[in-house]
């Protein structure tokens, strides 16, 4: 029987589907190079004053006559620096976490990683990959997946400098939440339920969201984690055909 897991992946919830294949096929591992243009367009149309919309009140308070309301000093920012791989455990020290492989699971290459965000492999370099963060692209920093479609993915993306003052990671999951039903438009894709939670690693629990989607017929379940590191804001995405699995994928990972 034919299985299509999607992936919501790109921040703001762009539509990418990823993992779409027969079950145990060798299509189904490569999907991550069968990129739709709808993921294309979906990322185009997120739009920066998107995010500055949500706090526009708290910005015309910092830009006001009184002097009192002096603006929010920004946080320490960091240079975005690239999760490494090594053999099967891929390691992020920007956002302080690894992921080690399941059986059977394969990380996808920066060749399709690259496609996978609409955009050139050179552009997935450090000072180039900070480049591209800001001019507003939404970068793909490990992929991994199984023959049968199931899949976790890390997506990344950097607010502007006034959003990355004045928005938490919290707010930035609302906005992410917010815009599901629009962004899954024509997709073929429903939200059927969906819920607030977090999800621990190590000794840190993060902003988490369940979902469930229904796609011709089938339905996906999918949890996301949501990271932040100043500016920067991160997407963790566990595909399953339930939630059960998603759990089990979202198990390999730790603090580091």
């Amino acid at each position: 029987m034919k299985r299509c897991l999607v992936s919501l992946t790109s921040l703001l919830l762009a539509v990418a589907l990823t993992a779409c294949g027969s079950s145990g096929s060798q299509e189904a591992a490569q999907a991550p190079t069968e990129e739709t243009e709808a993921s294309a367009q979906a990322t185009d149309d997120v739009k920066e004053d998107d995010l500055e919309a949500t706090d526009s009140s708290s910005a015309s308070e910092e830009t006001g006559d009184d002097s009192s309301n002096e603006a929010e000093p920004a946080e320490k920012e960091e240079e975005f620096e690239r999760g490494t791989i090594d053999g099967d455990t891929y390691r992020s020290k920007f956002f302080g976490i690894s992921y080690t492989l399941p059986e059977d699971y394969e990380f996808a290459t920066d060749e399709q990683l690259a496609e996978m965000a609409n955009i050139t492999t050179d552009m997935l370099e450090d000072e180039a990959s900070q480049k591209a963060l800001e001019s507003g692209r939404v970068l793909f920093d490990m992929y991994a997946y199984a023959p049968d479609g199931q899949n976790i993915s890390i997506t990344i993306e950097k607010a502007n400098a006034l959003t990355g003052v004045l928005i938490s990671v919290d707010q930035y999951r609302e906005i992410c939440i917010s815009k599901l039903d629009g962004q899954l438009e024509g997709t073929g894709m429903e939200v059927t339920a969906h819920d607030d939670t977090t999800y621990r690693i190590g000794d840190t629990d993060y902003p988490a969201e369940n979902i469930v989607l229904s796609y011709e017929g089938t339905e996906i379940f999918e949890k996301l984690i949501f990271l932040k590191n100043g500016s920067i804001f991160g997407m963790m995405t566990a595909t399953s055909p339930s939630f059960e699995g998603a759990e089990q994928l979202l198990s390999h990972c730790a603090e580091i």
